[in-house]
């Protein structure tokens, strides 16, 4: 189906392709071949609603050690996370959430923990611990504010409001 140089080029290959080289390269013995199409391929699973593969091939991803550089590895942990949120997995989705705080805590880039904040805060109302929730949501809508993310923004006012109806 791919030619040898297109295996090589991420910008010939298509987004199932880049499915298709993602999990090769991640199953296979050279992972770090994987990374150039992996967001590609992430965002196609996630678009076309296949939960279970693009819980698979993050998981390959993040469990090879040092294959992602922590900003990276984040990014590929909150796919991750939306992924469990779709198929209600929230012990699982904590535990991503609780290892992607540390990190986004050690980086020090405000948005990033903001984002991580939101999806921990958003879980925990969903858990029904509410009083847990608002702090996370707070903080994270503060940031948001302070950056100008209208999205991460919408996203928190939309929990808050749920939370103050609850």
């Amino acid at each position: 189906l791919y030619t040898v140089q297109m295996l090589g080029r991420a910008e010939l290959i298509d987004d199932e392709g880049a499915v298709f080289v993602a999990t090769h390269h991640l199953e296979g013995s050279r992972p770090a071949k994987a990374l150039p199409h992996l967001d590609r391929a992430l965002e196609r699973l996630e678009r076309t609603h296949q939960p279970d593969r693009a819980l698979r091939l993050g998981e390959r991803a993040v469990g090879g050690e040092g294959l992602l550089e922590p900003r990276k590895r984040l990014g590929v942990q909150l796919a991750m996370v939306r992924q469990l949120e779709s198929l209600g997995r929230r012990e699982r989705e904590e535990d991503i959430l609780v290892e992607a705080l540390a990190a986004a805590e050690a980086m020090g880039v405000p948005l990033l923990l903001a984002r991580v904040r939101m999806h921990l805060g958003g879980l925990r109302w969903v858990s029904g611990k509410v009083e847990e929730a608002r702090p996370l949501l707070d903080a994270a809508l503060e940031v948001a504010e302070q950056h100008g993310d209208r999205s991460l923004e919408g996203s928190c006012v939309n929990y808050i409001a749920n939370l103050l109806m609850a």
